[in-house]
């Protein structure tokens, strides 16, 4: 027998539904969803009820954040001059605020929490970079 092999066709849309070893370990896949097999379960003889089972049990669950980009962010409110949000980060190295592409580090003893649109500079250092 040879992997991956076709478990069935999905009962949604059709698509076959295929079980092989991966990088990861047994998975199931319709399309491009990969959900892994779990303890108990064999490659060579998964049924077409459990990969569906599996399937939808990763949908349920949702992607992982930290594969589907940054946060959105905090806003701190308008740009005074230039108008748009600024909005503050998490970034690699610290906080730091954004306005239309172009992004500041905060001070090291500010934190986001106490800085606002106006009266922290956080407009200035947003028009300076």
């Amino acid at each position: 027998m040879s992997l991956p092999r076709e478990v069935g066709k999905h009962p949604d849309d059709g698509t076959p539904i295929l079980a092989g070893v991966g990088r990861f370990g047994p998975y199931v896949q319709p399309g491009k969803t990969y959900a892994n097999l779990e303890t108990g379960d064999d490659v060579l003889t998964i049924g077409q009820n459990r990969a569906v089972t599996l399937i939808a049990e990763k949908i349920a669950k949702g992607p992982r954040n930290s594969r589907f980009g940054p946060a959105p962010g905090r806003s701190l409110g308008e740009h005074p001059d230039k108008g748009g949000p600024i909005v503050v980060k998490s970034g690699r190295y610290g906080p730091y605020v954004s306005h239309d592409g172009v992004n500041a580090s905060l001070p090291s003893d500010k934190t986001p929490e106490n800085r606002h649109a106006r009266g922290g500079g956080v407009a200035d250092r947003c028009a300076r970079e």
